[in-house]
């Protein structure tokens, strides 16, 4: 049994395997097993990995694990039969866990929208967050090279008064990767919107779930 998922991934062992291996071992060893769910093909990304300790407060910090986590979270999230604390906290997990999976260098060409001003021309409905339009480099070994992505606005990032926050939504995409000379299929995290989020068991909670 385990606590949390990270400690999940340090030990359980592969109960279908005659090696009982583990995902992740300490000291910078990533087993030959690779997780279930189809997004995890960078899981085993030696470049990115680093020493795989465990932090203080039981999170691994190594791109590989949290690539690794982040594959374990959307299959989860992909069962029908989750429930909806669990897919709250779950999903709030793969943004946070999103954030820190980004590849590259972003440049922000402003936050135009502001939250309160109409979605379009004519419109009667309006936004709970301000967006902002960026464009994302991915390193030189990955085709296509650069993202067209929006973002909530950092500096500007409540909502609905202070009692929810804007928090970004990433989705996967397929892009190429070179390897040696081949050029070969991974997922990777890009930004796709800004949604407005509240606190389940907050005042507004119960507005959201008539």
């Amino acid at each position: 049994m385990a606590e949390t998922l990270d400690e999940a991934m340090f030990t359980f062992p592969n109960l279908a395997s005659t090696d009982q291996a583990t995902l992740f071992k300490p000291g910078n060893t990533v087993s030959d097993h690779k997780v279930g769910p189809e997004d995890s093909e960078d899981s085993d990304s030696d470049e990115q990995s680093g020493p795989s300790e465990l932090t203080a407060n039981g999170e691994c910090p190594t791109y590989a694990c949290m690539s690794c986590k982040m594959a374990l979270l959307n299959g989860f999230l992909k069962n029908p039969n989750l429930g909806a604390a669990d897919n709250a906290t779950m999903t709030a997990q793969r943004n946070e866990l999103a954030l820190r999976l980004v590849l590259g260098v972003v440049t922000n060409l402003g936050c135009q929208y502001r939250r309160g001003e109409a979605l379009e021309n004519n419109s009667e409905w309006c936004g709970l967050c301000n967006l902002c339009w960026q464009w994302r480099k991915l390193p030189s070994d990955y085709y296509p090279n650069y993202l067209n992505e929006v973002n909530c606005d950092h500096n500007d990032d409540g909502c609905l008064s202070g009692f929810g926050e804007c928090k970004p939504i990433t989705r996967a995409i397929s892009v190429m990767r070179k390897k040696g000379d081949d050029w070969v299929k991974e997922s990777v995290e890009t930004t796709t919107a800004c949604e407005c989020q509240v606190e389940i068991g907050s005042s507004l909670h119960g507005l959201v779930v008539k």
